[in-house]
């Protein structure tokens, strides 16, 4: 007669299995949004200029409500119990890191709405290296494309499989984190890439700063980056052996799609391009 087989081990809820990434900085991101426009728009009804402290306090009030709120939301009258401080999955490190994380994204998303408020509205004055930003940035901007396409890319694989890849009841293992990250942060960049090389290459031709064989030029060097340095990161980061060499191969094929769908767009696109 077989003895049964043991219970699978069951993984404490505690702060650090609450703390599911995306949901936690998604509320943080919406409050902080939601806290700035309210305070923006009561100091300009005062008539009163907004200062770097409105524009940066709110993230700061954002993180630890929704800490508090959802470890709260999750516990209840248990918050106030030293069992709730038992970190899970990833450790101590792991809520520590996603709070400093979500903070760099709420201050982020407040300099971004500041920037976008003063480019189409006069009604609330921002401090002047706000007014410089809004000035010199556009949305089609090689720098903010590529920006738009790589922090979000590598965030969703850093929050997403690089907090799935961590053990529970261990510190947060950032070589982990890493290596579940570079796929999506590869294509991130190789989309980035091409974009803001294309969109440089058309606006400096359109500006006759450029002439069109220079510009294409520009497109294929642009095209062979990232075509090959988002593979070449992950066979140098040795995080991949054995299957995970798959991996490689697969986002070979995926960047080098994307490398010669964008070299035939851009390239056809500044060769249409007509001076007058």
């Amino acid at each position: 007669m077989t003895s049964p087989s043991p219970a699978p081990l069951q993984v404490k809820d505690t702060v650090s299995a609450m703390f599911d990434p995306f949901p936690y900085l998604g509320s943080g991101l919406i409050l902080t949004v939601v806290l700035a426009l309210l305070l923006w728009y009561e100091r300009s009804a005062r008539q009163k200029p907004v200062s770097y402290a409105a524009i940066f306090g709110p993230p700061v009030f954002a993180n630890a409500a929704v800490s508090i709120g959802w470890i709260w939301y999750q516990e209840g009258w248990l918050f106030f119990t030293p069992g709730t401080w038992e970190f899970g999955k990833g450790g101590a490190s792991a809520d520590v890191l996603l709070a400093a994380l979500t903070m760099v994204f709420c201050v982020l998303s407040t300099w971004v709405v500041a920037v976008g408020l003063q480019k189409y509205t006069a009604r609330v004055r921002f401090p002047e290296g706000i007014v410089i930003a809004a000035r010199k940035l556009i949305w089609h901007h090689p720098l903010v494309l590529w920006l738009a396409l790589v922090i979000p890319s590598a965030g969703y694989g850093f929050l997403g499989a690089g907090f799935d890849a961590q053990f529970s009841h261990s510190s947060f293992y950032l070589p982990w984190a890493i290596g579940a990250m570079l796929p999506s942060a590869g294509i991130g960049f190789a989309i980035g890439t091409c974009l803001a090389a294309g969109a440089l290459a058309i606006g400096r031709v359109r500006n006759r700063t450029l002439n069109k064989g220079l510009a294409v030029v520009l497109v294929i060097a642009a095209s062979g980056v990232a075509a090959v340095a988002p593979v070449a990161t992950m066979a140098a980061s040795d995080y991949y052996h054995g299957m995970g060499g798959l991996v490689i191969i697969y986002i070979a094929e995926v960047t080098v799609c994307i490398a010669i769908l964008s070299l035939l767009i851009s390239t056809t696109c500044v060769l249409c391009i007509r001076r007058h």
